[in-house]
């Protein structure tokens, strides 16, 4: 990963925090439940043999109802009445839609071996990604049904924000980070003396997120990176190298390949954006819309140890 950007440094911010409750909400079980079907192997009853002695998926079941079933049986009874809410209000999302906002979270990933290692990291199936994308998209829906942005609201926020909401001046640079700065000297030594900027960041650089193309991190703004790295990027001239940077993640070798002026918002060009930012500052907390479709929705428990869901 980009050790100085964002996880999901493409989206914006409120993507952004989509992307993270995707991965990380699934990760600690905020919205998820256990799937265990489609997981045993050709020996379907036995989950482990210890040292001659089988442990039988009903032991295993058995155990992770004990332990975990009040909790995964809450998550499910949460998902469905979000479920049932989104199906009731016409607010549910089509398969091309949720196939549309998956590629949108997966672009946002360098590669696909990137994209694989963060789901094995947190043990989440591409299958419950969807899951969650397909939840998370009727929250926001019904978070923000009732809401109405004016068009006095947009020009308003508009003349009180036109200086964030335009592009800020940007450079696009390549990086190589060493953990020393005599490693970093050795580094510009090469550089200065013609070595391939690509070829060094690809066999020297620690960033693992940068290495594999040459170093490059894309076009950014002062904002998106540390003090010190974006102080000396923003003072390179395209083609220009830089000295060695020390950064709370190392030194750096800086070459700055391309430079974008700042571009000042126009209102016709940021009226979408702007809306949607006022829905999201106006849509109900999620958590209280929760607690108000689980106290609305009837719950009969069927098994005497979960009488305590009922209502």
């Amino acid at each position: 990963m980009k050790p100085m950007r964002e996880v999901f440094s493409g989206l914006n911010p409120h993507r952004r925090a989509l992307a993270a409750c995707l991965i990380f909400g699934l990760a600690v079980g905020l919205l998820g439940g256990f799937n265990l079907q489609g997981r045993a192997s050709a020996r379907g009853d036995v989950v482990v043999t210890v040292n001659g002695q089988d442990i039988s998926k009903e032991v295993f079941y058995a155990r992770l109802e004990r332990e975990k079933g009040a909790a995964v049986l809450d998550q499910l009874i949460m998902e469905t009445v979000i479920m049932q809410a989104g199906k009731r209000e016409g607010l549910a999302p089509t398969e091309e839609e949720i196939d549309e906002k998956f590629s949108l979270f997966k672009a946002n990933f360098p590669d696909e071996e990137t994209y694989q290692n963060v789901l094995a990291q947190y043990g989440v199936q591409e299958e419950q990604l969807i899951e969650e994308l397909h939840l998370v998209t009727i929250l926001e829906r019904l978070t923000m049904k009732d809401v109405v942005v004016t068009d006095e609201d947009v020009e308003k926020y508009f003349e009180e924000n036109k200086d964030k909401l335009g592009q800020p001046e940007q450079v696009r640079a390549s990086h190589i980070l060493v953990d020393s700065e005599e490693t970093a000297k050795e580094v510009l030594a090469d550089l200065e003396g013609g070595a391939d900027f690509a070829a060094v960041a690809a066999e020297k650089s620690i960033d693992p997120g940068t290495k594999a193309q040459g170093g490059d991190l894309g076009f950014f703004s002062k904002t998106d990176m540390v003090p010190e790295f974006a102080d000396a990027a923003f003072a390179l001239e395209p083609n220009q190298l830089s000295g060695v940077v020390k950064s709370p993640y190392g030194c750096h070798i800086i070459l700055v390949t391309d430079r974008k002026v700042a571009v000042a918002a126009t209102l016709e060009d940021v009226r979408e954006q702007v809306t949607e930012t006022l829905r999201r500052e106006q849509a109900k907390d999620v958590n209280e819309l929760i607690r108000e479709l689980l106290k609305e929705a009837k719950i009969e428990a069927h098994w005497e140890q979960y009488r305590s869901v009922e209502q």
